[in-house]
Formats: C-alpha cells, sequence, structure tokens
C-alpha cells in the first residue's frame, strides 16, 4: 500500500482561498502534527488525530498572515516527514509537477470491489485518457478532466464474474504514457467480505467517516428531489458547500455495495446537479447517494424506490473485464450501464424565482449550452406535458425565457426538462402557490415619485434638468412632455440602483412661450409630473444654458413619429496617459461610480495593441484586441460598482510569447448613454466636435432589431451594437444606402442593455438614426 499520502485541493488560489487538505494511509487513530512552512519560518502547526481508516481530512482557508507566496506542507510523525507537498498563495494560475503520480486503493482486493484510482500532478482543465488492462490487451478506457489543482479521482467497480490477477491502469496524454500502477483481483472465496478494507471506502458507516476537525471544512448539504418515487421518477441530486472547481465522486449504493458511480466537477459556486431518472423493473427499496474526494467523505443523502423490481441494473455476470461505472452511460464498452437516464454533466440550470403565487413570472437560464445551439424544454405536472418550446443558446451557451403561471394552474410543483433532439440535459423545477399575485393597481398606484425641474423657467435655449425620484431600482418609466394638452415629446429613462432618473431638456427657438408640463408614466398611467415655463427671449441677456447634454432639444413638436434632435455630450476624462510599453504589460487605475458609462481606447503605432479592464476586485470584465486595425478599446460599457478599476495594457504578440515594445496613448472617457426607444427617429447633427453618439436600450431574448443611420446630404455614418460588457456584436458600415449603414434583422441572444454607437470621420452633416425591434 505505500506510506501515508498528502493531497491539497486547490493546489493555487488566492490568499482566502479555501484548500482540502488529505491524508491517507497513516494508522488508524494516530496523532501527527501537520507544519505549514514558508522558506525556513513555520507559520502553522497543529496536531490531528486519524480515524479508524486511516485518514484525516481538514479545511485551510488561513494560512499565517496569508502571505503572498510558495509553503510547503509536511505530515510528521515525531520528527519524522511522512508526506509534504506545496501549496501556492498569490496565483490562481495552476503549474503542473514535472511529475504525474497515478495510485490505487486497495492495490489489492477480492472480486466486487471497488477500486479508488487518484492521478495528480497534471495540469488544470488539461484532459487525459486512462486505460485499464489485463494480459497485455486494453479492457476498457475512459477520458478525463483534471481539476484545478490538477487531480483526477476515478473508481472502478468489479464485478463478481470478473477474472481474476495483475490489471495495469496508466494515465496517457495522447501517446505519452504518464504514469501507471497496477492492482490485484482476487477471487471472492480467498478473501471473505468481512476481511476486505475497501468496504468502509466504498460504504462508510456514520462511525468510519474521516475526522472532519477544522472548522474551515465546507458544510455540504446534499439534496434528493423528490426523495422518493416509483419507477420512472426523476431525482434531482443536487450538492452544495463544496470547494470550488474539484473533482469529486457520487456512488449510489445498495446493501454496502456500490451500484452506480459517476465522476462531477463542481462550479465555481461549489456546486453540483445532476438527474437520475429510475425506469421500470427497478429494484425497490433505500439507496444511499455518497459524495466524496478519494478518502474524504463529503457526506451522504438517501434515495427511496417504491415500487418495480429492479433500480440500477447489477453488475453483469461472464463479463470479464472490471467496469467503470463512473463512465457507464457514455461508454458503450462498460457494461456496468446503470438504468437511471444522467443528464449532461456540463449543462445547469437556474429558476429566479424557483417559487410564487399563481401570475409569478420565473426567469429560466440554462448555462454550458453549445453557442448558439436551440434545445427544447418542456413543462410537466403530474406526469402530463403542459409547455414545449425551443431555447435559443447565445454565443456564450446561454439561454433565457420567462415563464408565467396563469390563474388556472393548479398549485403544486412543475417540473422542467431541457432536451436536446430527445436527449436529457438535465431538469428542475418550480412551485406554483395558493393564491394569486399581488399586482399593484394601474389606476391607483401607490408610489411616491416625484418630478423636480430646474430651472422652473428660462428662456429659448435653456437647459432645464429634469430629476425623478421614487423609483424602483432600474425600473424604465415613460416620459411625456404636454403643452396645450397636446403631447409634445416622448422619451422613456431607466432608473439608477437608487431610483432615480436624470435627463435635459433643451427649449428651442421655435418652442411656444408657455408652461409645458412633463409627466411621468408607468402603464400608461401618470405616476408623477413638473412644469417648466418658456419665457420670451431677453434681447440683452440672450438664451440661458446653452450647453447640451441629452437627446431632448425641444419639447415642443417631439412626437414618436418626428425626429427627436439630439446634442452629444463630451464626457469627462477619467485617464489621459502617453506611455513607453518597455515591459510584457503596464497597469492604470482610475476612479468609477456605479452606474457610470466609460470607453477605454488604447492606440499605438508601434504595436498591435491588447487592452483589459479588470473590476475594483481584480476580475476581468472586458477585453479588445482590435476594435480599429492594431487599436483597442472597451466599452462603452457601465461599470457594475463603484471603486477603483485597473487598465493592463499590453501587446497581442505577448500572448504568443513575443512581447512587444513601444509608445502608446491611454484614454478613459466618461459618456452618456442616451436612451432611445423603437419606432422613434433620432436627428444627429455632426461637426468637428461632434462625431460620435451613443444610445442604450433594453433588449429581450429573441428580439428581432432594424438599425439605420440615413443621411440627406451623404454623411458617412457608421454603426455599431454592443452588449452589457461592451463586445461587439455586430457592425455596419455602407450595408443601406449609398454611405448609410443597416444592420437587417439581427436577433437578440440575451436579455440586456445593448449600446448603439454611431460615429463619422466627417466634420460635417446629418443622420437620423432609426430603431426598430420586434419580439
Amino acid at each position: 500500500m505505500g506510506g501515508p499520502v498528502l493531497r491539497i485541493s486547490p493546489t493555487s488560489g488566492e490568499a482566502g482561498t479555501l484548500r482540502l487538505i488529505a491524508i491517507s494511509g497513516l494508522e488508524a487513530s494516530e496523532t501527527v502534527t501537520i507544519e505549514i512552512v514558508r522558506g525556513t519560518t513555520v507559520v502553522s502547526t497543529q496536531e490531528k488525530t486519524a480515524d479508524v481508516n486511516g485518514t484525516i481530512a481538514l479545511g485551510l482557508r488561513e494560512i499565517g498572515d496569508n502571505s503572498a507566496g510558495d509553503y510547503i506542507v509536511r505530515v510528521l510523525r515525531g520528527q519524522t516527514t511522512l508526506a509534504s507537498s506545496t501549496l501556492t498563495i498569490g496565483s490562481t494560475a495552476q503549474t503542473p509537477t514535472t511529475d504525474v503520480t497515478l495510485t490505487i486503493d486497495p492495490s489489492s482486493a477480492a472480486q466486487g470491489t471497488a477500486f479508488n484510482v487518484t492521478i495528480e500532478g497534471l495540469a488544470a482543465g488539461e484532459t487525459v485518457t486512462v486505460d485499464v488492462a489485463f494480459g497485455g490487451e486494453s479492457v476498457y478506457s475512459t477520458e478525463k478532466v483534471a481539476d484545478d489543482s490538477g487531480l483526477v479521482t476515478l473508481r472502478l467497480t468489479t464485478s463478481d464474474s470478473d477474472d481474476t490477477g495483475a490489471y495495469t491502469v496508466s494515465v496517457q496524454r495522447e501517446s505519452e504514457t504518464l504514469a501507471s500502477a497496477d492492482f490485484t483481483l482476487t477471487a471472492a472465496s480467498a478473501q471473505p467480505q468481512t476481511t476486505v478494507e475497501p468496504d468502509a471506502t466504498v460504504a462508510p458507516d456514520a462511525t468510519a467517516e474521516p475526522t472532519l476537525e477544522n472548522s474551515d471544512l465546507p458544510v455540504v448539504t446534499i439534496t434528493v428531489d423528490p426523495v422518493s418515487g416509483p419507477q420512472g421518477t426523476q431525482h434531482i441530486i443536487r450538492i452544495e458547500g463544496l470547494p470550488a472547481n474539484i473533482n469529486v465522486s457520487v456512488d449510489l449504493m445498495t446493501q454496502d455495495r456500490v451500484v452506480f458511480s459517476t465522476e462531477k466537477t463542481s462550479s465555481a459556486q461549489g456546486v453540483v446537479e445532476f438527474a437520475i431518472e429510475t425506469e421500470e423493473g427497478d429494484t425497490p427499496g433505500e439507496y444511499t447517494v455518497d459524495v466524496r474526494q478519494g478518502d474524504v467523505s463529503f457526506g451522504s443523502a438517501t434515495l427511496t424506490i417504491e415500487t418495480g423490481d429492479t433500480l440500477i441494473t447489477p453488475m453483469p455476470q461472464g463479463t470479464a473485464t472490471p467496469q467503470a461505472t463512473a463512465e457507464a452511460t457514455d461508454e458503450p464498452d462498460a457494461t456496468a450501464t446503470p438504468d437511471a437516464t444522467e443528464p449532461s454533466s456540463d449543462v445547469s440550470i437556474a429558476i429566479e424565482p424557483v417559487s410564487g403565487p399563481r401570475g409569478t413570472s420565473h426567469t429560466l437560464t440554462v448555462m454550458g449550452l453549445t453557442p448558439n445551439e436551440t434545445v427544447q424544454f418542456e413543462v410537466r405536472v403530474e406526469g402530463s406535458t403542459i409547455l414545449t418550446g425551443d431555447l435559443v443558446a447565445d454565443a456564450t451557451g446561454t439561454a433565457v425565457t420567462q415563464l408565467t403561471s396563469e390563474e388556472s394552474d393548479a398549485p403544486g410543483e412543475y417540473l422542467i426538462d431541457i432536451r436536446r433532439d430527445e436527449a436529457l440535459l438535465i431538469s428542475g423545477t418550480l412551485t406554483v402557490e395558493e393564491g394569486l399575485l399581488e399586482i399593484m393597481p394601474t389606476d391607483a398606484p401607490e408610489r411616491d415619485v416625484t418630478v423636480t425641474i430646474d430651472p422652473e423657467t428660462g428662456t429659448a435655449g435653456t437647459t432645464h434638468e429634469v430629476t425623478i425620484t421614487g423609483l424602483l431600482p432600474d425600473e424604465v418609466v415613460d416620459i411625456q412632455v404636454e403643452f396645450n394638452g397636446d403631447v409634445v415629446y416622448t422619451t422613456s429613462k431607466t432608473a439608477t440602483p437608487n431610483g432615480e432618473a436624470t435627463f435635459e431638456l433643451v427649449t428651442v427657438e421655435e418652442d411656444e412661450q408657455g408652461v409645458y408640463t412633463v409627466n411621468v408614466l408607468l402603464d400608461e398611467t401618470i405616476v408623477g409630473s413638473g412644469t417648466l415655463e418658456v419665457t420670451p427671449l431677453d434681447e440683452n441677456t440672450g438664451p440661458e444654458g446653452t450647453d447640451s447634454g441629452d437627446e431632448n432639444t425641444g419639447p415642443e413638436g417631439q412626437t414618436d413619429e418626428d425626429p427627436v434632435t439630439v446634442m452629444p455630450v463630451q464626457g469627462e476624462i477619467l485617464l489621459d496617459v502617453t506611455d513607453t510599453l518597455e515591459e510584457s504589460s503596464s497597469e492604470y487605475t482610475f476612479d468609477g461610480e456605479e452606474g457610470d458609462s466609460i470607453i477605454a481606447t488604447l492606440s499605438s503605432e508601434d504595436f498591435d495593441a491588447y487592452l483589459a479592464l479588470l473590476g475594483p476586485d481584480g476580475t476581468e470584465i472586458a477585453y479588445n484586441d482590435d476594435f480599429t486595425t492594431l487599436n483597442s478599446q472597451v466599452g462603452p460599457l457601465t461599470l457594475p460598482e463603484t471603486g477603483e478599476y485597473t487598465l493592463v495594457v499590453s501587446s497581442y504578440s505577448t500572448y504568443e510569447e513575443q512581447p512587444a515594445t513601444g509608445e502608446f496613448t491611454l484614454q478613459v472617457q466618461a459618456v452618456t448613454l442616451e436612451e432611445i426607444r423603437a419606432d422613434s427617429p433620432q436627428t444627429l447633427n455632426f461637426s468637428s466636435d461632434a462625431q460620435i453618439y451613443y444610445f442604450s436600450f433594453e433588449g429581450r431574448v429573441g428580439d428581432v432589431i432594424d438599425l439605420t443611420a440615413v443621411s440627406e446630404d451623404g454623411t458617412d455614418t457608421y454603426l455599431t451594437l454592443t452588449d452589457e460588457a461592451g463586445e461587439i456584436i455586430t457592425s455596419d458600415d455602407d450595408g443601406g444606402t449609398g454611405y448609410d449603414p443597416e444592420i437587417y434583422q439581427f436577433t437578440l441572444f440575451t436579455a440586456g442593455r445593448y449600446t448603439i454607437t454611431v460615429s463619422t470621420t466627417d466634420t460635417t452633416g446629418s443622420a437620423e438614426l432609426l430603431l426598430r425591434q420586434e419580439s
């Protein structure tokens, strides 16, 4: 069996990362010292006692003062080092060790035993082939993906009829064998069941669990929904609270025997979720769902089949090879295939909210799909299908739709299946509760919406700032400006997270003198209003506030059918740097406020510019390589939070291991994203100081849009459409008549805020922008 084995998962990560420390191969109930050393300094030491299986498991989040660097973890028996390994603080990059190791536990056991295979030292995320050979011939082969710490675990469950003798397990990268080890399968009669140690691993009782003493060890929750049911029931198994991106084994056991096993990788949120569907003829009884990584058990739950003959097809007789049940649903040669249907482990589902009274809208999100593919969803209740439809994934493999319960829907649980060509990918449930959703009456909304206008009076040419408070976060309201009972201008605005909306109205000489009313509407109901007065022009003082920052160039004559003249806003320069790139990259910071919209541009004549934007927590928000020729631009995009943002300047050739140097200019500018409504034309006047305009609108999944910028005077304009992350998803130069751009029948695959950019290199001219949007 060899000496004690120490495993750390993950081996690398930022300060505060939860690391799982697992030690196996100790003496039962033995006390050892776990020492953590940096350089020559011992930063942590503690004593731990092994359980009856000789295993210790603990979680570590704080290591000394969490300084960045490499640390050595040692397991000591007195002054003797039994095992050691290295962990790194300060980098989430995984560096594979030069030596790949493969261990098998136990190394020898009787037929019917489950053998645990552990492979360490791989590159994070790499795919390798695991092969099992007997008598010089391959009897089983499968592919496995290493987790973030370069770890692969696999359970091989043998049959009572498998040939006895020595089996060789090897791990291969392409045609290269990285490591191998042997295990010996003996006759069941030669090793009575009562003396086979692996039974404690395959089916541990409550007293044989590893010692989980450290309070930082994650508390893992395992749920089976439903916990019981007749044959044909689909059971959703959900595991929460795991460390992020680790591989775990999920075993289904009955009568202390593993009858089904699969390998799963936890999400970034530490969640694993999949489904098992029983079939007619499955054996009734109680089954245990056990979750573990190697020797470390995270816990278990119970699944019960109420009627039928067999739950899982037993290990086939007459098969002369050990069967890796972890791959039974994927490998045709693995004859230990359970009847349970397991959906794809790469696909996940989220329903928000998961429950609500009739009339509630539930957002269904499916992730992990193939980009742009179409899958089917089916809603079932009490075995009957009540709704089907298609979902189209976006470029990131995510599909979103809305499901709204109706007054006639019966309370209870509704099962939602996601299928690809009849193959089940994943399932989820939503619950319709008793009662109806209380909706605020549209004729008397109980809202305290306030409209203030500053200044309240002014001559033609005055800029009036309109501020609306008392809205809900991100709520969209309609704005109507009335004069003498007629609506002369309309627009819409989106509230900030604080429930405020601010815009400007600029009067022009053509506006009639008098009092104008600014109304705020929700669902066609006025919830707030204010007034402004246009007074006679004072020939001595002239108009007030001639600077304009909004698309609203006058309250009169602006309807959905009439063009609105837009005046661009020159935003504040947040960062302006001219420098020389001498290293592989340089970093620059600026302060941003939540809800601000910015554009960052990087230009250089010396190298192919590459620009990345990092949020206050260091997470990459957006990046760009070639916005125009060799220059880069990030945005326009809206900042998600208040804090210090970082721009990383580099060359594209750096990523080809050929860093470039040279001079560059980096600029960050705040921009105003003006709201645009469908079928409401906007007139754009270009000049040497106004060559670019930005608009935003709310898009829904499946919306089909048309964008046109028509110029009567031949101005050459360019259209781009970007998503919430600032990524350009489509653009056009001369797709329309003459120099006019046109984006035609473009389908939106995600819900969110989209940005339209209209630009020109001409110093004079005009164009009319029109958005058409069909759901």
